[in-house]
């Protein structure tokens, strides 16, 4: 007997953020950031990915598209809502599974003022690591520290990924490659459940494309993500066995 199935959503964006605001010396002078773990993620159960992620994140995750205004690909880290089954009871991640730099730039973001198209590095505020004890400074002497710096260049790069990634599935779009699928799992107790809601890339339309746009694609990088995305698809079995362990 199958269950209904169930969709896997983006959290509305930015997830984790509580008070994310623009870091400034006068207000932050003081702050540090102590060491944390990823209970930020724990109730996450999709992700979003850069398409430059797809490579790393395909030995540990279904890779799918959500739907959007541009489709927006995710890893797929758990079958119940609010059940992250990568986060261990002590925070830490499973050992060997890649971490998406979405979790990982936490609690850091890049984000612009309102009516602002300008980008300025964020902290959030509300994070249980951010305070005056303990931890790493944001600010030496008044200027950024070695821990700002590396935020900053994580979400630069992030930024600059999703941008890229933005171009790379409307080209998807355009050469109607995404269609809606179902991932049949069977559980442990022997039932079924169906998990969908969501697109994957068609293998068929894929092979079909004409030889003068997948020349384009290679040229620009884009067979790689694909066909980490072909092989992403062996890993719903791998969940439910998480799911039972």
């Amino acid at each position: 007997m199958a269950d209904q199935a169930q969709e896997p959503t983006l959290p509305r964006l930015p997830p984790f953020y509580g008070r994310p605001v623009l870091i400034d010396r006068r207000r932050h002078g003081e702050l540090r950031l102590g060491r944390g773990n990823y209970d930020h993620a724990r109730a996450t159960i999709s992700i979003f990915l850069n398409a430059a992620e797809f490579a790393a994140a395909a030995r540990s995750y279904a890779i799918v598209f959500v739907s959007g205004e541009t489709p927006a690909p995710v890893a797929i880290l758990g079958l119940q809502e609010g059940r992250n089954l990568f986060v261990g009871a002590d925070g830490r991640w499973a050992r060997s599974a890649y971490v998406p730099a979405y979790v990982r730039r936490y609690p850091f973001i890049l984000a612009g003022g309102e009516g602002s198209e300008r980008l300025g590095l964020c902290i959030d505020e509300a994070c249980a690591w951010v305070g005056a004890d303990g931890g790493e400074p944001l600010f030496r002497n008044g200027e950024r520290s070695e821990l700002l710096d590396r935020a900053l260049k994580l979400c630069v790069a992030f930024h600059r990924e999703h941008q890229a990634t933005e171009i790379f599935t409307r080209a998807l779009v355009a050469q109607d490659l995404l269609v809606p699928h179902r991932a049949d799992l069977r559980l442990p107790d022997g039932t079924t459940r169906a998990v969908g809601g969501f697109h994957v890339i068609d293998p068929q339309r894929f092979e079909a494309l004409e030889d003068a746009v997948l020349l384009d694609w290679r040229r620009r990088g884009w067979l790689q993500p694909i066909y980490a995305h072909f092989i992403s698809m062996g890993q719903w079995q791998p969940l439910v066995e998480r799911l039972a362990d």
